[in-house]
């Protein structure tokens, strides 16, 4: 492969120009979470039945459920809690089983079950857990007080933001909830001959929608409809009432017509004031930066004078925090690895010549974990990355530092560079395998420990394989065309003579005296192993 790069040299560079360029744009249309997506084969069912005792939750609602869903296919373990009013039953798969199918075969078994249930019981209620159940963001709607926040979040802001894709579910809390009470006088209704039902037939009769045919206008045709609406306190106030003698009155003569509140149902504060909550959650699929940007589209669009959206919490900015830390730590962690080349080698184009391959390597990882893979750059993934930059310099420097050797024996640049790849090759070959098959058998893992584990035992394999390319391919053409030059009078080499020297002078001194330091090195490690666990931690 060396030879066929340095007697291609611009084709290889149309090659590393086609890795920068494809890696760069996989880094940034890689999807950023802060986790990559996992599958728990958890369900868990809840039913409500009020009043009833935990004895009677269990044997009239946790008995049927058991005996319904024991016969489901995939399930390893039935877990369930009889408490007074309210019972729930976790249900755990088998890996290998499918959320979706396992859903709708649960769903079916509740909704046959449904009928045999107490008639107080309420529906039962299946909530799948998922990593990704969390919710994405989370808004406060403020209202300068002469507005009805809770009306108008759900009325408008709730159906916007459920019609974007990516958007699963936006649940509303806090606030109260307005409605028009009508309080009949008992004694005026006796009077007038009338009662509840026939009043509440009228007032329902005073609000419709009735078609009334067709106009044509040219080509087309209008359909017209008679449409009657009560939209405020006064128009209902106004609703006319035939008594039983045929007299025509108002309901405002027989009842008191006024806006009220039902009791608040949840409470929400943020910094110390009520307010109303947003909470939007986002589809297991959905790239958690998109949806947040579509989500802040739409809070924008809908803030007026009256109404005002503030952001309390969004997980895209965790996820921007995250990963900037993770590319800031790669960035530094090339930059240190130059650093410390350039103390061993004096020569600033050495350094250039490993710094430029870690990237490289990086960028061509990085485009086989996303087309090859789809993983997205989360915390896995980019710890990954991190991890490897330690590692991917190895073969570099081994193969660089057979070039210069190779150099020294008064050989060309293109020679030396032949022939310093062809003594390290299988070296350097054999430490990459030897490092990918640990990592391989942590990406097989199944299970939960698999799904956590996989990506970043992919990663690491295939930034270690790209590495490997890097060593042979970017060092030696690197070698051959910068021509760098190593310095043999350097500070770090005569600080490393010393040491040298003073470890030669011990080992010396340590192997005239056997007896004394086998005996020495049995006396620690029975200190080490007698010591209290609890002092080692101390």
């Amino acid at each position: 492969m060396t030879k066929l790069v340095l007697k291609r040299p611009v084709s290889t560079l149309l090659v590393i120009l086609a890795i920068v360029v494809f890696g760069v744009a996989s880094l940034l249309g890689m999807p950023m979470e802060l986790m990559q997506d996992m599958n728990m084969p958890m369900q868990l069912v809840m039913v409500v039945y009020p009043g009833a005792s935990a004895s009677d939750v269990d044997s009239l609602v946790v008995d049927p459920i058991e005996d319904a869903v024991s016969t489901l296919s995939g399930v390893s373990s039935v877990t369930s809690y009889a408490n007074e009013n309210m019972a729930m039953v976790m249900l755990m798969y088998d890996y290998d089983t499918d959320n979706d199918d396992n859903y709708s075969a649960l769903k079916e078994k509740l909704d046959g079950l449904q009928s045999t249930l107490p008639d107080s019981c309420h529906t039962p209620s299946i909530m799948e857990m998922s990593v990704n159940s969390m919710p994405t963001m989370m808004v406060s709607v403020n209202s300068n007080g002469s507005a009805d926040a809770l009306k108008y979040a759900e009325d408008t802001v709730v159906p916007e933001l459920e019609k974007l894709s990516g958007v699963a579910q936006v649940e509303t809390s806090g606030g109260t909830e307005n409605y028009v009470q009508v309080l009949l006088n008992e004694e005026k209704m006796s009077q007038y001959g009338l009662n509840i039902s026939t009043i509440a037939q009228m007032i329902g009769a005073a609000d419709f929608t009735i078609p009334a045919g067709s106009v044509s206008n040219g080509n087309q045709d209008l359909s017209v409809s008679a449409v009657a609406e009560l939209k405020d306190l006064e128009s209902i106030r106004n609703v006319t009432l035939t008594t039983d003698t045929g007299a025509l009155i108002h309901l405002s003569d027989v009842a008191t017509v006024q806006y009220k509140q039902k009791d608040a149902s949840s409470i929400s504060r943020y910094n110390g004031n009520a307010n109303i909550s947003l909470t939007i959650t986002k589809t297991q699929s959905a790239s958690t930066m998109d949806v947040c940007k579509r989500i802040q589209r739409v809070l924008d669009r809908c803030t007026n004078n009256a109404i005002s959206f503030e952001v309390t919490y969004t997980s895209a900015d965790s996820i921007q925090q995250t990963m900037q830390q993770v590319l800031q730590t790669l960035a530094q962690g090339v930059l240190f690895t130059m650093a410390v080349l350039f103390l061993f080698f004096g020569d600033i184009k050495a350094s250039l010549i490993v710094g430029s391959s870690m990237p490289i390597s990086v960028l061509l990882a990085i485009v086989i974990i996303n087309f090859g893979l789809g993983y997205s750059l989360n915390v896995m993934t980019g710890g990954a990355l991190i991890l490897a930059i330690g590692m991917i310099v190895d073969n570099s420097i081994v193969m660089l530092e057979s070039c210069f050797r190779m150099r020294e024996e008064k050989l060309p640049f293109r020679e030396a560079a032949l022939r310093g790849a062809g003594e390290v090759g299988a070296s350097v070959l054999a430490s990459t395998i030897t490092t990918v098959v640990v990592y391989v058998p942590m990406a097989m893992v199944g299970g939960m420990s698999g799904q956590m584990l996989g990506p970043l035992a992919w990663t690491i394999v295939f930034v270690m394989i790209a590495s490997l390319l890097g060593a042979v391919s970017v060092v030696p053409l690197a070698f051959v065309y910068l021509k760098p030059r190593a310095k043999a009078e350097l500070p770090i080499n005569r600080l490393l003579a010393k040491f040298n020297r003073f470890y030669d002078k011990a080992l010396r001194t340590v192997l005239h005296h056997k007896k004394i330091t086998m005996l020495a090195t049995a006396v620690m490690m029975v200190v080490a192993v007698l010591r209290p666990r609890s002092a080692i931690w101390n």
